[in-house]
């Protein structure tokens, strides 16, 4: 099937221009909210892309599921524009932020769990 680019649908241009930044030879992507076009089989080939990537990549998204498959570092921006970097994975990031929970003697632990 050939189609224009213009007459494809929001998640076929998606696809495409995902498919042209991953295969281009860069070894940085950038990607905003990757998956918010994709069906639920996309997802998983972009995810299992991104896995085999042998670059790096930075992904900006608020899909919990896709930065637990994904992330080995976080990157959080803080209520007052602060950033704060996390080197580990976002399980290892809930375990520990659960563990400050349950020190009685860290009254700050409140203040640092997202």
């Amino acid at each position: 099937m050939f189609k224009r680019i213009r007459d494809l649908s929001m998640g076929e241009k998606c696809r495409v221009a995902f498919l042209k930044l991953y295969f281009s030879g860069a070894n940085l992507l950038v990607l905003d909210e990757p998956a918010n076009y994709f069906d639920v089989e996309t997802k998983e080939k972009v995810e299992q892309a991104l896995q085999g990537f042998t670059g790096a990549f930075v992904v900006v998204s608020h899909d919990r599921y896709l930065i637990r498959k994904l992330a080995t570092r976080l990157l959080f921006l803080g209520q007052d524009s602060v950033l704060f970097l996390y080197e580990g994975s976002w399980q290892e990031y809930e375990e520990e932020q659960n563990r400050k929970l349950q020190e009685p003697d860290n009254p700050e632990a409140a203040d640092e769990v997202r």
